[in-house]
This record gives structure tokens, sequence and C-alpha cells, in this order.
């Protein structure tokens, strides 16, 4: 399903934060324990056809939604 030409360009955006966020995390969750560079990151990003650009671009919302998590884990990790 196809968003109205309307909506097209913030859809693009939504779906390219979901998609960044999401990676970040994962990323951070597999690699963190070998504590990663920003190149390390850039150059994974670049085998899904980001940029960096577009990382800078969502860059707010994505530290949002990865501090988030982290807040989410630990309420769980306290609350057993």
């Amino acid at each position: 399903m196809e968003p109205s030409s309307s909506y097209k360009s913030l859809m693009i955006q939504v779906n390219q934060k979901i998609a960044l966020s999401k990676f970040i995390i994962e990323f951070l969750l597999e690699e963190g324990w070998q504590n990663p560079s920003y190149d390390d990151l850039l150059q994974k990003l670049g085998n899904l056809n980001f940029t960096e650009e577009t990382l800078l671009q969502h860059s707010q919302f994505i530290c949002d939604q990865v501090l988030f998590s982290i807040i989410n884990v630990n309420m769980i990790f306290l609350a057993v």
C-alpha cells in the first residue's frame, strides 16, 4: 500500500527513522561490548544504503529512541 502523494515525503522520513533506530539499537546490542567506533557504525550503515547525512538528519530522534530503550531495559531489570 502506497501513501497518498500528500503524505509520501513524511512517510519516507518516518520509515527512515524507524529503520535507523532499529539498526542502531541492534548494532549497540550486538557490537557494543567490542567498543565500536563511529566509523564502524558508518560502515555497517552503508550496507543498508543509508548515508551519514541521513543519520545526522535524524540524530536527535535516534538518540531519544536509544535512550528510551536503555531506560526501559533498566526498568525491567530493576523490577525483577
